[in-house]
């Protein structure tokens, strides 16, 4: 009996290190599944880190920005796609958040909006 005993407690301690590893795993995948750039709005990202994304990535982190700020889409995709995250707030009809112009975006996200467009473009001359 006391055999069973320690095997028993081997698999709890087992069950539980396994448990806090995908925890774990889960808390820091929970920020790439929120965010294309979690930081897009408080760092400036390299154009290495940019480059990484796929076209598909680059359009969502550039309307990311945008999103942030409550910005609607017109587009389905885009719409579907934010509403399922938990930040997102949709507050202003695109008319009305582009009219505000880029001052609603501080400086990093600025920089990051026009790095991730520079990009873009640079993709889609080689095309």
């Amino acid at each position: 009996q006391n055999e069973t005993s320690k095997t028993k407690r081997r698999i709890q301690v087992a069950q539980t290190e396994e448990e806090a590893e995908i925890e774990g795993a889960l808390s820091s995948d929970n920020e790439g599944q929120e965010y294309i750039f979690f930081n897009s709005d408080s760092e400036y990202l390299t154009k290495d880190e940019v480059e990484e994304k796929s076209d598909q990535e680059l359009k969502l982190a550039r309307n990311e920005i945008y999103a942030r700020h409550g910005r609607m889409f017109n587009s389905e995709e885009l719409t579907e796609y934010f509403e399922s995250k938990s930040w997102y707030t949709p507050t202003y009809s695109p008319e009305e958040f582009d009219s505000f112009g880029e001052d609603v975006l501080n400086k990093y996200e600025q920089a990051n909006k026009d790095l991730i467009v520079e990009v873009e473009k640079e993709r889609s001359d080689k095309k």
